[in-house]
Protein backbone atom coordinates (compact mmCIF):
# COMPACT_ATOMS: atom_id res chain seq x y z
CA UNK A 1 0.00 0.00 0.00
CA UNK A 2 1.06 3.51 -0.92
CA UNK A 3 1.31 6.08 1.98
CA UNK A 4 1.50 9.77 1.87
CA UNK A 5 -0.52 12.41 0.48
CA UNK A 6 -2.42 12.12 -2.77
CA UNK A 7 -4.18 14.91 -4.99
CA UNK A 8 -5.89 14.08 -8.27
CA UNK A 9 -3.78 16.23 -10.92
CA UNK A 10 -5.26 18.81 -13.13
CA UNK A 11 -6.34 18.08 -16.80
CA UNK A 12 -3.67 20.14 -18.52
CA UNK A 13 -1.16 19.28 -15.92
CA UNK A 14 2.82 18.69 -17.39
CA UNK A 15 5.70 17.73 -15.61
CA UNK A 16 8.25 20.35 -15.23
CA UNK A 17 11.44 19.86 -18.24
CA UNK A 18 14.21 17.20 -17.39
CA UNK A 19 12.43 14.97 -15.35
CA UNK A 20 14.44 12.28 -13.88
CA UNK A 21 13.43 8.40 -13.48
CA UNK A 22 13.69 6.84 -10.52
CA UNK A 23 14.39 3.46 -11.29
CA UNK A 24 13.94 1.81 -8.25
CA UNK A 25 10.14 2.76 -8.12
CA UNK A 26 9.47 2.90 -11.55
CA UNK A 27 8.20 6.37 -11.06
CA UNK A 28 9.22 9.93 -12.42
CA UNK A 29 10.50 12.21 -10.01
CA UNK A 30 9.80 15.91 -10.80
CA UNK A 31 11.34 18.17 -8.32
CA UNK A 32 10.36 17.09 -4.76
CA UNK A 33 7.54 15.20 -5.70
CA UNK A 34 6.98 11.77 -7.18
CA UNK A 35 4.37 11.10 -10.46
CA UNK A 36 2.53 7.99 -10.42
CA UNK A 37 -0.31 7.76 -13.78
CA UNK A 38 -2.25 9.93 -12.73
CA UNK A 39 -1.41 10.47 -9.02
CA UNK A 40 1.39 12.47 -6.90
CA UNK A 41 3.16 11.47 -3.54
CA UNK A 42 5.08 13.22 -1.62
CA UNK A 43 7.93 11.59 -0.05
CA UNK A 44 7.89 10.86 4.01
CA UNK A 45 10.09 13.30 5.48
CA UNK A 46 11.71 12.57 9.38
CA UNK A 47 11.24 15.37 12.16
CA UNK A 48 14.13 16.95 11.20
CA UNK A 49 12.46 17.14 7.43
CA UNK A 50 14.98 15.05 5.78
CA UNK A 51 13.57 13.28 3.42
CA UNK A 52 13.58 9.35 4.27
CA UNK A 53 14.87 6.98 1.54
CA UNK A 54 13.12 3.49 1.48
CA UNK A 55 14.19 0.30 -0.23
CA UNK A 56 17.66 2.38 -0.92
CA UNK A 57 19.24 -0.17 -3.64
CA UNK A 58 22.27 -1.86 -2.86
CA UNK A 59 24.97 -0.18 -4.38
CA UNK A 60 26.64 -3.27 -5.64
CA UNK A 61 22.87 -4.76 -6.93
CA UNK A 62 21.75 -3.79 -10.11
CA UNK A 63 18.83 -1.74 -10.64
CA UNK A 64 15.85 -3.03 -12.39
CA UNK A 65 13.84 -1.62 -15.60
CA UNK A 66 10.77 -0.24 -16.33
CA UNK A 67 8.63 -2.74 -17.91
CA UNK A 68 6.20 -3.35 -20.47
CA UNK A 69 3.32 -6.04 -19.95
CA UNK A 70 2.12 -5.81 -16.64
CA UNK A 71 -1.09 -4.12 -15.09
CA UNK A 72 -0.57 -2.63 -11.71
CA UNK A 73 0.06 -5.13 -9.02
CA UNK A 74 -2.69 -6.04 -6.63
CA UNK A 75 -2.69 -4.32 -2.75
CA UNK A 76 -0.05 -6.02 -1.14
CA UNK A 77 1.44 -8.29 -3.64
CA UNK A 78 4.38 -8.39 -5.25
CA UNK A 79 5.25 -8.30 -9.11
CA UNK A 80 8.01 -8.49 -11.55
CA UNK A 81 7.42 -4.67 -12.04
CA UNK A 82 7.29 -3.26 -8.34
CA UNK A 83 9.11 -4.19 -5.05
CA UNK A 84 8.19 -5.74 -2.42
CA UNK A 85 6.88 -4.04 0.12
CA UNK A 86 7.18 -6.61 2.96
CA UNK A 87 9.79 -9.42 1.72
CA UNK A 88 10.02 -12.19 3.23
CA UNK A 89 13.10 -14.33 3.84
CA UNK A 90 14.29 -16.37 1.14
CA UNK A 91 15.14 -19.54 2.97
CA UNK A 92 10.94 -19.30 3.70
CA UNK A 93 9.77 -18.50 -0.06
CA UNK A 94 7.88 -21.55 -1.65
CA UNK A 95 9.18 -22.98 -4.97
CA UNK A 96 6.30 -21.87 -6.99
CA UNK A 97 7.28 -18.24 -5.63
CA UNK A 98 11.12 -18.48 -6.24
CA UNK A 99 10.53 -19.70 -10.06
CA UNK A 100 7.65 -16.99 -10.79
CA UNK A 101 10.82 -14.93 -9.13
CA UNK A 102 13.05 -15.50 -11.09
CA UNK A 103 11.16 -16.69 -14.42
CA UNK A 104 10.92 -12.95 -15.86
CA UNK A 105 13.82 -12.22 -17.79
CA UNK A 106 15.26 -8.00 -18.60
CA UNK A 107 12.08 -6.50 -20.31
CA UNK A 108 12.50 -3.06 -22.43
CA UNK A 109 13.42 0.50 -20.64
CA UNK A 110 10.70 3.16 -21.82
CA UNK A 111 13.70 4.55 -23.77
CA UNK A 112 13.42 1.66 -26.07
CA UNK A 113 9.85 2.23 -27.27
CA UNK A 114 10.51 6.18 -27.47
CA UNK A 115 13.84 5.76 -29.51
CA UNK A 116 12.07 4.30 -32.29
CA UNK A 117 9.24 7.52 -31.91
CA UNK A 118 12.07 9.70 -32.61
CA UNK A 119 10.91 11.62 -36.06
CA UNK A 120 13.35 11.00 -39.19
CA UNK A 121 15.25 8.45 -36.65
CA UNK A 122 14.13 5.60 -39.02
CA UNK A 123 14.93 1.58 -38.36
CA UNK A 124 18.93 2.27 -39.70
CA UNK A 125 19.30 5.18 -37.57
CA UNK A 126 18.01 3.26 -34.47
CA UNK A 127 20.64 0.41 -35.59
CA UNK A 128 23.63 2.62 -35.87
CA UNK A 129 23.15 4.79 -32.42
CA UNK A 130 22.50 0.89 -30.52
CA UNK A 131 26.27 -0.08 -32.01
CA UNK A 132 27.54 3.33 -30.82
CA UNK A 133 25.75 3.18 -27.56
CA UNK A 134 24.86 0.21 -26.43
CA UNK A 135 21.66 0.67 -25.47
CA UNK A 136 18.51 3.09 -25.66
CA UNK A 137 18.85 4.38 -22.11
CA UNK A 138 22.54 5.46 -23.13
CA UNK A 139 21.60 7.03 -26.05
CA UNK A 140 19.04 9.15 -24.04
CA UNK A 141 21.97 9.73 -21.78
CA UNK A 142 24.40 11.04 -23.84
CA UNK A 143 24.81 15.09 -25.00
CA UNK A 144 23.98 16.56 -28.05
CA UNK A 145 27.58 16.54 -28.52
CA UNK A 146 28.43 13.32 -28.56
CA UNK A 147 25.43 12.33 -30.72
CA UNK A 148 27.01 14.76 -33.08
CA UNK A 149 30.29 13.28 -32.55
CA UNK A 150 30.32 9.88 -31.85
CA UNK A 151 27.24 8.83 -33.53
CA UNK A 152 27.69 11.37 -36.73
CA UNK A 153 24.05 12.07 -36.10
CA UNK A 154 22.47 15.43 -37.79
CA UNK A 155 21.96 18.11 -35.04
CA UNK A 156 18.27 17.98 -35.29
CA UNK A 157 17.83 14.75 -34.28
CA UNK A 158 20.44 14.76 -31.35
CA UNK A 159 17.94 18.00 -29.78
CA UNK A 160 15.20 15.50 -30.48
CA UNK A 161 16.96 12.86 -28.47
CA UNK A 162 18.42 15.60 -25.97
CA UNK A 163 14.85 16.60 -25.50
CA UNK A 164 13.05 13.01 -25.33
CA UNK A 165 10.67 13.97 -27.54
CA UNK A 166 9.39 11.28 -28.19
CA UNK A 167 8.84 9.77 -23.85
CA UNK A 168 5.47 10.87 -23.81
CA UNK A 169 4.74 8.90 -26.81
CA UNK A 170 6.18 6.01 -25.68
CA UNK A 171 4.39 6.25 -22.34
CA UNK A 172 1.07 5.93 -23.86
CA UNK A 173 2.11 2.77 -26.18
CA UNK A 174 3.50 0.90 -23.09
CA UNK A 175 -0.04 1.21 -21.55
CA UNK A 176 -1.64 0.56 -24.59
CA UNK A 177 0.00 -2.50 -24.90
CA UNK A 178 -0.66 -3.22 -21.45
CA UNK A 179 -4.60 -3.17 -22.27
CA UNK A 180 -4.59 -5.17 -25.37
CA UNK A 181 -1.75 -8.08 -23.90
CA UNK A 182 0.64 -7.10 -26.52
CA UNK A 183 4.21 -7.97 -25.29
CA UNK A 184 6.88 -5.59 -26.90
CA UNK A 185 10.26 -6.55 -27.19
CA UNK A 186 13.55 -4.76 -27.57
CA UNK A 187 16.20 -5.93 -29.80
CA UNK A 188 18.63 -5.97 -26.50
CA UNK A 189 16.41 -8.26 -25.13
CA UNK A 190 17.51 -12.10 -24.50
CA UNK A 191 13.87 -13.01 -25.88
CA UNK A 192 14.29 -10.77 -29.07
CA UNK A 193 14.27 -13.34 -32.29
CA UNK A 194 17.93 -14.69 -32.51
CA UNK A 195 17.29 -14.78 -36.21
CA UNK A 196 15.84 -11.30 -36.94
CA UNK A 197 18.57 -9.37 -34.71
CA UNK A 198 21.04 -10.70 -37.61
CA UNK A 199 19.43 -9.16 -40.33
CA UNK A 200 21.30 -5.18 -40.75
CA UNK A 201 17.33 -3.27 -40.63
CA UNK A 202 16.06 -5.53 -37.58
CA UNK A 203 13.37 -3.47 -36.28
CA UNK A 204 14.59 -2.44 -32.40
CA UNK A 205 11.27 -2.57 -31.14
CA UNK A 206 9.44 -5.78 -32.30
CA UNK A 207 5.47 -6.10 -30.99
CA UNK A 208 3.95 -9.43 -30.40
CA UNK A 209 0.62 -10.77 -29.48
CA UNK A 210 0.11 -14.62 -28.75
CA UNK A 211 3.22 -16.86 -27.93
CA UNK A 212 6.46 -15.40 -28.44
CA UNK A 213 8.33 -19.00 -27.89
CA UNK A 214 7.07 -20.47 -31.62
CA UNK A 215 9.73 -17.12 -32.48
CA UNK A 216 12.00 -19.23 -31.30
CA UNK A 217 11.56 -22.88 -32.87
CA UNK A 218 13.09 -23.45 -36.13
CA UNK A 219 11.05 -21.00 -38.43
CA UNK A 220 10.03 -21.74 -42.47
CA UNK A 221 8.76 -18.85 -44.34
CA UNK A 222 6.00 -20.06 -46.66
CA UNK A 223 5.16 -16.91 -49.21
CA UNK A 224 3.11 -16.99 -52.50
CA UNK A 225 0.35 -15.19 -54.91
CA UNK A 226 -2.76 -13.83 -53.44
CA UNK A 227 -4.58 -15.31 -56.28
CA UNK A 228 -3.63 -19.45 -55.38
CA UNK A 229 -4.83 -22.41 -57.71
CA UNK A 230 -5.69 -25.44 -56.71
CA UNK A 231 -2.17 -27.21 -56.90
CA UNK A 232 -0.58 -24.63 -54.91
CA UNK A 233 -2.47 -24.76 -52.10
CA UNK A 234 -2.44 -28.66 -52.43
CA UNK A 235 1.63 -28.89 -52.33
CA UNK A 236 1.57 -25.95 -49.65
CA UNK A 237 -0.48 -28.37 -47.32
CA UNK A 238 1.64 -31.81 -48.48
CA UNK A 239 4.55 -30.04 -48.00
CA UNK A 240 3.61 -28.68 -44.40
CA UNK A 241 2.68 -31.73 -43.38
CA UNK A 242 5.06 -33.93 -44.06
CA UNK A 243 7.58 -30.99 -42.35
CA UNK A 244 5.62 -31.70 -39.19
CA UNK A 245 5.55 -35.02 -39.37
CA UNK A 246 9.55 -35.04 -38.98
CA UNK A 247 9.90 -32.23 -36.61
CA UNK A 248 8.28 -31.17 -33.74
CA UNK A 249 9.48 -27.56 -32.81
CA UNK A 250 8.20 -26.36 -36.71
CA UNK A 251 6.99 -22.79 -36.78
CA UNK A 252 5.81 -21.72 -40.35
CA UNK A 253 6.12 -17.65 -41.06
CA UNK A 254 3.69 -15.85 -43.62
CA UNK A 255 2.14 -12.91 -44.10
CA UNK A 256 -1.82 -13.77 -43.43
CA UNK A 257 -2.44 -12.31 -46.84
CA UNK A 258 -5.12 -14.06 -49.02
CA UNK A 259 -3.81 -17.01 -51.47
CA UNK A 260 -0.59 -19.57 -50.48
CA UNK A 261 -0.04 -17.02 -47.29
CA UNK A 262 -3.86 -18.20 -45.45
CA UNK A 263 -3.04 -21.31 -46.85
CA UNK A 264 0.20 -22.08 -45.28
CA UNK A 265 -1.21 -21.01 -41.84
CA UNK A 266 -3.86 -23.31 -42.12
CA UNK A 267 -2.10 -26.23 -42.96
CA UNK A 268 0.02 -25.61 -40.09
CA UNK A 269 -2.42 -25.37 -38.13
CA UNK A 270 -4.21 -28.45 -39.22
CA UNK A 271 -0.76 -31.03 -38.87
CA UNK A 272 -0.36 -29.19 -35.15
CA UNK A 273 2.88 -27.02 -36.12
CA UNK A 274 2.96 -23.46 -34.48
CA UNK A 275 2.49 -20.74 -37.00
CA UNK A 276 3.32 -17.16 -36.97
CA UNK A 277 1.58 -14.08 -38.93
CA UNK A 278 3.73 -10.86 -39.37
CA UNK A 279 1.32 -8.12 -40.23
CA UNK A 280 1.26 -4.61 -42.00
CA UNK A 281 -0.01 -3.16 -39.25
CA UNK A 282 0.12 -2.42 -35.69
CA UNK A 283 -1.49 -4.75 -33.70
CA UNK A 284 -4.33 -6.27 -32.03
CA UNK A 285 -6.04 -5.31 -35.90
CA UNK A 286 -5.83 -7.83 -38.53
CA UNK A 287 -5.28 -6.96 -42.24
CA UNK A 288 -7.34 -8.40 -43.82
CA UNK A 289 -9.96 -8.10 -41.48
CA UNK A 290 -11.76 -10.98 -43.55
CA UNK A 291 -9.04 -13.59 -41.62
CA UNK A 292 -9.68 -12.40 -37.80
CA UNK A 293 -11.34 -15.76 -37.34
CA UNK A 294 -8.11 -17.35 -38.75
CA UNK A 295 -5.65 -15.02 -36.98
CA UNK A 296 -7.86 -16.04 -33.42
CA UNK A 297 -7.04 -19.50 -34.52
CA UNK A 298 -3.58 -18.90 -34.72
CA UNK A 299 -3.25 -17.31 -31.09
CA UNK A 300 -5.46 -20.51 -29.79
CA UNK A 301 -2.94 -23.08 -31.45
CA UNK A 302 0.19 -21.45 -29.98
CA UNK A 303 1.06 -19.12 -32.29
CA UNK A 304 1.40 -15.22 -32.37
CA UNK A 305 0.62 -12.22 -34.26
CA UNK A 306 3.59 -9.96 -34.72
CA UNK A 307 4.15 -6.12 -36.33
CA UNK A 308 7.20 -3.79 -36.29
CA UNK A 309 4.51 -0.71 -36.62
CA UNK A 310 3.19 1.10 -33.34
CA UNK A 311 -0.04 2.42 -32.93
CA UNK A 312 1.00 6.25 -33.87
CA UNK A 313 1.81 4.91 -37.64
CA UNK A 314 0.01 6.01 -40.79
CA UNK A 315 -1.36 3.32 -42.75
CA UNK A 316 -1.12 4.24 -46.10
CA UNK A 317 -0.21 0.85 -47.66
CA UNK A 318 3.85 1.44 -47.88
CA UNK A 319 3.97 -1.23 -44.79
CA UNK A 320 3.91 -4.61 -46.94
CA UNK A 321 6.93 -4.43 -48.37
CA UNK A 322 8.82 -3.56 -45.22
CA UNK A 323 6.41 -6.53 -43.73
CA UNK A 324 8.16 -8.60 -46.29
CA UNK A 325 11.61 -8.22 -44.78
CA UNK A 326 10.41 -9.54 -41.55
CA UNK A 327 9.12 -12.56 -42.62
CA UNK A 328 12.37 -13.21 -44.38
CA UNK A 329 14.25 -12.19 -40.94
CA UNK A 330 12.65 -14.05 -38.57
CA UNK A 331 13.00 -17.02 -41.25
CA UNK A 332 15.75 -19.60 -41.77
CA UNK A 333 14.99 -20.05 -45.16
CA UNK A 334 12.47 -18.77 -47.73
CA UNK A 335 10.02 -21.18 -49.36
CA UNK A 336 7.95 -19.77 -52.44
CA UNK A 337 5.51 -21.79 -53.19
CA UNK A 338 3.50 -19.97 -56.02
CA UNK A 339 4.35 -16.57 -57.61
CA UNK A 340 3.36 -14.49 -61.32
CA UNK A 341 6.23 -12.79 -62.67
CA UNK A 342 6.02 -9.91 -59.95
CA UNK A 343 4.61 -9.83 -56.33
CA UNK A 344 4.96 -9.41 -52.82
CA UNK A 345 6.05 -12.97 -52.19
CA UNK A 346 9.50 -12.53 -55.01
CA UNK A 347 10.16 -9.30 -52.82
CA UNK A 348 10.37 -11.23 -49.76
CA UNK A 349 12.39 -14.30 -51.60
CA UNK A 350 14.91 -11.06 -53.12
CA UNK A 351 14.77 -10.17 -48.56
CA UNK A 352 15.92 -13.65 -47.60
CA UNK A 353 18.93 -13.80 -50.54
CA UNK A 354 19.83 -10.39 -49.36
CA UNK A 355 20.24 -11.77 -45.96
CA UNK A 356 22.15 -15.28 -47.05
CA UNK A 357 19.18 -17.44 -45.99
CA UNK A 358 18.29 -20.44 -47.97
CA UNK A 359 15.77 -19.43 -50.88
CA UNK A 360 13.17 -22.30 -52.45
CA UNK A 361 10.53 -22.91 -55.00
CA UNK A 362 7.87 -24.88 -56.30
CA UNK A 363 7.79 -25.37 -59.87
CA UNK A 364 4.57 -24.79 -62.19
CA UNK A 365 3.75 -25.59 -65.61
CA UNK A 366 5.40 -23.33 -68.13
CA UNK A 367 1.72 -22.39 -69.09
CA UNK A 368 0.28 -21.02 -65.54
CA UNK A 369 0.90 -17.79 -65.28
CA UNK A 370 0.63 -18.36 -61.00
CA UNK A 371 3.93 -20.46 -61.57
CA UNK A 372 6.18 -17.88 -64.06
CA UNK A 373 7.97 -16.15 -60.79
CA UNK A 374 8.88 -19.66 -59.20
CA UNK A 375 10.09 -21.36 -62.29
CA UNK A 376 12.29 -17.67 -63.21
CA UNK A 377 13.96 -18.23 -59.71
CA UNK A 378 14.54 -21.74 -59.94
CA UNK A 379 16.01 -21.23 -64.40
CA UNK A 380 18.12 -18.60 -62.73
CA UNK A 381 19.83 -20.20 -60.04
CA UNK A 382 18.22 -17.62 -57.30
CA UNK A 383 16.14 -20.55 -55.88
CA UNK A 384 16.42 -24.27 -54.97
CA UNK A 385 13.99 -26.78 -56.53
CA UNK A 386 11.57 -28.31 -54.15
CA UNK A 387 9.51 -31.45 -54.34
CA UNK A 388 8.94 -33.11 -50.96
CA UNK A 389 9.59 -31.88 -47.63
CA UNK A 390 13.10 -33.93 -47.62
CA UNK A 391 14.14 -31.74 -49.77
CA UNK A 392 13.47 -28.33 -47.53
CA UNK A 393 15.13 -30.21 -45.02
CA UNK A 394 18.43 -31.12 -47.32
CA UNK A 395 18.25 -27.44 -47.82
CA UNK A 396 17.96 -26.50 -44.70
CA UNK A 397 20.40 -28.88 -43.11
CA UNK A 398 17.47 -29.47 -40.52
CA UNK A 399 17.39 -32.98 -39.10
CA UNK A 400 14.14 -34.68 -38.59
CA UNK A 401 12.55 -37.69 -37.84
CA UNK A 402 12.43 -40.51 -40.64
CA UNK A 403 9.67 -40.72 -43.05
CA UNK A 404 6.75 -42.87 -42.06
CA UNK A 405 6.26 -45.81 -44.68
CA UNK A 406 3.58 -45.65 -46.44
CA UNK A 407 0.27 -47.68 -45.62
CA UNK A 408 0.04 -50.53 -47.80
CA UNK A 409 -3.87 -50.77 -47.52
CA UNK A 410 -5.38 -48.88 -50.24
CA UNK A 411 -9.25 -47.86 -50.46
CA UNK A 412 -11.22 -50.33 -51.88
CA UNK A 413 -12.64 -48.89 -54.44
CA UNK A 414 -15.61 -49.97 -56.80
CA UNK A 415 -15.41 -50.41 -60.94
CA UNK A 416 -17.29 -46.80 -61.29
CA UNK A 417 -15.55 -45.41 -58.65
CA UNK A 418 -12.06 -46.42 -60.14
CA UNK A 419 -13.59 -45.21 -63.56
CA UNK A 420 -14.50 -42.21 -62.59
CA UNK A 421 -11.07 -41.63 -61.06
CA UNK A 422 -8.91 -42.10 -63.50
CA UNK A 423 -10.97 -38.79 -65.30
CA UNK A 424 -8.61 -37.20 -63.05
CA UNK A 425 -4.93 -37.41 -65.32
CA UNK A 426 -3.78 -33.68 -64.99
CA UNK A 427 -4.55 -32.97 -61.72
CA UNK A 428 -6.76 -30.40 -62.72
CA UNK A 429 -9.98 -29.65 -60.81
CA UNK A 430 -12.76 -30.83 -62.81
CA UNK A 431 -16.56 -29.57 -62.57
CA UNK A 432 -19.57 -32.03 -62.13
CA UNK A 433 -20.70 -31.39 -66.14
CA UNK A 434 -16.44 -32.27 -66.99
CA UNK A 435 -16.97 -35.57 -65.38
CA UNK A 436 -20.42 -36.59 -66.55
CA UNK A 437 -19.13 -36.09 -70.00
CA UNK A 438 -15.88 -37.91 -69.57
CA UNK A 439 -16.99 -41.09 -67.55
CA UNK A 440 -20.56 -40.76 -69.13
CA UNK A 441 -22.47 -41.14 -65.38
CA UNK A 442 -25.98 -39.43 -65.21
CA UNK A 443 -26.23 -37.17 -62.57
CA UNK A 444 -27.20 -38.83 -59.92
CA UNK A 445 -25.34 -41.92 -60.43
CA UNK A 446 -22.06 -39.09 -60.43
CA UNK A 447 -23.35 -37.32 -57.40
CA UNK A 448 -23.43 -41.19 -55.61
CA UNK A 449 -19.91 -41.90 -56.97
CA UNK A 450 -18.44 -38.22 -56.02
CA UNK A 451 -19.81 -38.97 -51.93
CA UNK A 452 -17.61 -42.34 -52.51
CA UNK A 453 -14.53 -40.90 -53.22
CA UNK A 454 -14.56 -38.31 -51.04
CA UNK A 455 -15.19 -40.24 -48.06
CA UNK A 456 -12.41 -42.43 -49.25
CA UNK A 457 -10.18 -39.79 -49.75
CA UNK A 458 -9.43 -39.60 -52.81
CA UNK A 459 -10.63 -36.49 -54.13
CA UNK A 460 -12.13 -33.29 -52.13
CA UNK A 461 -14.68 -30.70 -53.34
CA UNK A 462 -13.35 -27.42 -54.14
CA UNK A 463 -16.29 -24.12 -54.82
CA UNK A 464 -18.10 -23.94 -57.59
CA UNK A 465 -18.90 -27.47 -57.69
CA UNK A 466 -15.21 -28.70 -58.65
CA UNK A 467 -13.62 -31.75 -57.66
CA UNK A 468 -9.62 -32.15 -57.77
CA UNK A 469 -7.73 -35.51 -56.53
CA UNK A 470 -6.41 -35.35 -53.93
Amino acid sequence: MLRGTFFALPAAYSPPAGPTYDEKHYLYVVGSERRTGCRVRKPRTDRTGRTQHRNKPHADRAEPRKTVGAGRPHAGRASATSPRTTRRPASKRTSRQRARHTRHPPIMTVEDIALTLIPGLGVKGCAHLLEQFGDARSIFAATADELAGRAELRADLAQRIVRREGMAAAEREIARCRRYGIHAVASTDPDYPPLLREIPDYPHVLYIKGAAEALANRCLAMVGTREATPYGQTVCNRLVEGLAQRIDDLTVVSGLAFGIDAAAHRAALAHGAHTVAVLPNYLPDVVPAQHSDLARDILDRGGALVSELHSATRLNGTAYLARNRLIAGLSAGCLVVESPASGGSLVTAHHADGYFRPVMAVPGRTTDRASSGTNHLIRSHKAQLVLTAQDILDELGWEGRAEAAPADAQPRLTHDERRLLDCFRHGDPLSEEALQRLAGFDPGTLATLLVGLELAGCVRQLPGNRYIKS
